[in-house]
């Protein structure tokens, strides 16, 4: 017999698809009724290139498409629930070229929750038994593969970004979270290592910024607004954006953590709205070599403030003036 390269599904799939390596191309369009995609549904399918989803389809389960390496084209537009690790290592280019001549493109404008290592580019594995294991569970080893993805619309439903949700996605130019009025909190790793990156915004929801969030983003990424609301900037958020230039800050409490912006280019930072309160982590922002000027509350400098700068925190800034 020769080998599947086609499916078309029937109104309902209650199993996992198996044994189906050499699939290219799922039609599930007429499925009127098909609402969720199972767990590991089609785990391992790295012929798979086209996935057609009705509209009724709403959830894409735990690791549904992990490893579907040469992944390109899938309609997520009505898909609410993006399960941990649903496409984790998918959308796989093999190198720089096949990355830029075959760009994929994710609208997830009706998601309401996108799981840990949802679209991560990443292989882990067990140091010890070498099976796979979803991002951010620990004991495991990352080997970054070159992700196709170069774009992600986001939209108002959206109230979870997990941790390490779109990490690595190498040729993603912006990350709009402006219109995201229910989202919270950017997890952890959730941007990290998307090396392309010019663009970051945030909505005024959101309240923290987890660790390694955009670290590595460079050197791109040259303006940033915080939200508003902004309480928590988790360690290592921006370290190593070295274009980063200007940051605005409009917190009333404000808590920055270790290394968040190391190694950035700021020359300017204005902290004189935080009169809530105010932690500095260490080396938040060592060398940033042309800081020039830091400005805080006076409130901040009182006695009894609750501002507290830890060291190294302005390490390798040489020339840098405090301000009141």
């Amino acid at each position: 017999a020769s080998a599947i390269t086609r499916a078309v599904t029937p109104p309902s799939m209650s199993t996992p698809a198996t044994g189906l390596s050499t699939l290219t191309t799922i039609n599930f369009a007429n499925n009127s009724q098909l609402q969720t995609i199972g767990p590991k549904a089609f785990l391992g399918c790295n012929n798979l290139t086209t996935v057609n989803l009705p509209n009724s389809t709403n959830t894409i389960g735990t690791q549904a498409f992990q490893n579907c390496t040469n992944l390109q084209t899938i309609n997520l537009k009505g898909v609410s629930y993006i399960g941990d690790a649903a496409f984790n290592n998918a959308f796989i280019a093999q190198n720089d070229a096949l990355a830029q001549a075959n760009p994929v493109s994710l609208d997830l404008t009706s998601a309401q929750y996108i799981g840990v290592g949802a679209f991560d580019s990443s292989v882990w594995t067990s140091s010890s038994a070498g099976s796979q294991e979803l991002p951010g569970t620990g004991g495991a080893t990352e080997t970054q593969n070159l992700s196709k993805i170069s774009s992600v619309s986001f939209s108002k439903p959206l109230t979870t970004l997990s941790a390490y949700a779109i990490n690595g996605a190498n040729y993603l130019t912006s990350a709009d979270l402006s219109n995201c009025t229910s989202l919270a909190a950017v997890g952890n790793n959730a941007f990290s290592g998307t090396q392309n990156l010019a663009s970051v915004k945030f909505s005024n929801t959101i309240d923290s910024i987890g660790d390694n969030a955009f670290s590595g983003v460079n050197p791109k990424l040259t303006t940033l607004t915080l939200p508003a609301n902004l309480a928590t900037v988790g360690n290592n958020a921006f370290n190593g954006c070295s274009q980063l230039s200007t940051l605005t800050v409009d917190s009333t409490s404000l808590s920055i953590g270790d290394n968040a912006c190391s190694g950035c280019d700021l020359s300017a930072l204005d902290f004189s709205k935080a009169v809530g309160g105010l932690t500095i982590g260490t080396s938040a922002f060592s060398n940033n070599e042309n800081l020039k000027t830091l400005k805080l509350a006076t409130e901040n400098l009182e006695p009894d403030s609750q501002t507290q700068i830890k060291s190294l925190a302005f390490s390798g800034c040489k020339n840098l003036d405090l301000q009141a």
